[in-house]
């Protein structure tokens, strides 16, 4: 029977903890023959899972897997639907609360382009694609709303990643096909994104066919 692994050399960047589990093995010797490795394996083992379980994910982490497995689910259907078909929603989170110029609608803002943050610059770039419309949302139940509102079949939506699963969740419920770009910076104020990522989701389209 082969000899027992040091565990550090299974799992490198894992050291102290295994090592410690290993030391343990080791000293199960003490307790089992010499000639009884299976037993002293199995010790070894058991020792070195209790101390190095690998950490969980954060919701986070989740969140981010979640929201990358639907954005791959939909493209192909997202990019077939026409811009004219297509709505998005920002977080007003996004917006310059001492400038911003926005005009209120209850759980949405209509964005009145004054310059004051980069929600101008995705509601124009929208709008000359063609899009249906942009709002930006203070939650999650103006989706539902305007969603039966305006009858879109597609949703760009960009928020946290935590939002970003609700919106999708709550497109899909709708029969709505969702894709999602994160922020670069969430919280409750003054949030950022890469408008590079908005607008090459913005642009996203079937390909023309040929003949």
């Amino acid at each position: 029977m082969r000899p027992l692994e040091n565990p550090c050399d299974l799992y490198p960047g894992r050291g102290a903890a295994l090592n410690q589990g290993w030391r343990h093995g080791r000293v199960a010797g003490e307790f089992f023959p010499a000639s009884n490795l299976i037993s002293r394996r199995y010790f070894a083992k058991f020792i070195h899972m209790k101390l190095c379980a690998f950490p969980k994910k954060t919701d986070e982490e989740k969140n981010k897997i979640l929201t990358a497995r639907k954005n791959s689910r939909s493209a192909a259907a997202f990019d077939a639907i026409p811009y004219a078909d297509r709505i998005v929603f920002v977080p007003h989170c996004m917006r310059n609360l001492q400038k911003c110029k926005a005009k209120e609608m209850g759980s949405y803002y209509v964005c009145a382009e004054c310059g004051a943050c980069k929600i101008v610059e995705i509601s124009k770039r929208s709008g000359e694609l063609g899009y249906k419309a942009l709002y930006i949302l203070k939650g999650g139940k103006a989706v539902k709303k305007l969603t039966e509102e305006l009858k879109p079949r597609a949703v760009l939506g960009v928020a946290c990643y935590f939002e970003g699963v609700m919106g999708m969740e709550e497109s899909e419920k709708h029969g709505l096909v969702a894709q999602f770009t994160p922020l670069l910076k969430d919280g409750c104020v003054d949030t950022d994104v890469d408008l590079a990522e908005v607008f090459k989701a913005l642009g996203r389209k079937a390909p023309e066919r040929l003949g």
